[in-house]
């Protein structure tokens, strides 16, 4: 078994597993076509960590999903990729009720509202990019000394059912903290549907548990951190 990029010919593979393993999770009622061009938009965002765990005959086993620079990746995925999922949301909101009265209740007014608030930030970005260009050597030195933390999000780790503590999740995990590394990363969070038993496995690998949080459509998650310099790493 390796870990490697995720790839576009992936995509199905990826997609059943996430239907698989996240059954519950919003995401997955959305189905199949909206989980592959989820997927895909994943893997064409610079600031992703979309991995995949192959086997010997290169048969995908396991996923994971995250980003180094949480705001620019989510914000890339809507410019990109934000009109033909929000058709295929649409399509299935039409051919099944149920999911559309959920989205709807839960997310119509938000997604709405994060579309258009991206596109703002976006023409913001651009105004700040112009600025930076102008600032001379020593304010952009002071401009580094004054950088916040930066922190890393993994938002799934899925696993083949039938293969579940093969060692398929710590390699994609490992893998994701190597790619945090090179990113120059102070910190990892993950984030997980409660209820799944993936928790102690997190915790045996080093992640501390930091507590629970709900989205603004009202599911909860437990959240995990992970510090690059307690995994003996130096702080960049």
């Amino acid at each position: 078994m390796i870990v490697r990029p995720l790839q576009p010919e992936d995509l199905g593979q990826s997609s059943t597993i996430h239907l698989e393993v996240l059954r519950t999770e919003f995401l997955t009622r959305a189905g199949p076509r909206f989980l592959r061009r989820y997927h895909r938009a994943w893997i064409e965002s610079d600031d992703a960590i979309a991995l995949a765990a192959v086997d010997a005959e290169d048969r995908v086993v396991g996923v994971l999903l995250g980003s180094t620079r949480p705001a620019h990746h989510y914000r890339a995925m809507v410019q990109r990729h934000g009109l033909q999922l929000s058709l295929l949301l649409l399509f299935q909101a039409v051919t099944h009720r149920s999911f559309a009265r959920e989205l709807l209740i839960t997310r119509g007014r938000r997604y709405t509202r994060g579309v258009l608030r991206m596109g703002v930030s976006g023409a913001k970005d651009l105004v700040r990019k112009n600025r930076n260009r102008q600032r001379s050597g020593a304010d952009d030195l002071m401009a580094v000394q004054r950088a916040p933390q930066r922190v890393g999000e993994i938002t799934h780790v899925m696993v083949r059912e039938e293969l579940a503590g093969s060692g398929i999740g710590r390699a994609l995990l490992d893998a994701a903290e190597n790619a945090g590394v090179q990113a120059g990363l102070d910190e990892l969070v993950l984030v997980t549907m409660p209820g799944l038993p993936a928790a102690a496995f997190y915790e045996h690998l080093g992640w501390e548990r930091v507590g629970d949080r709900r989205s603004q459509s009202g599911e909860d998650f437990v959240q995990y951190r992970l510090s690059m310099v307690s995994r003996g790493q130096d702080p960049p």
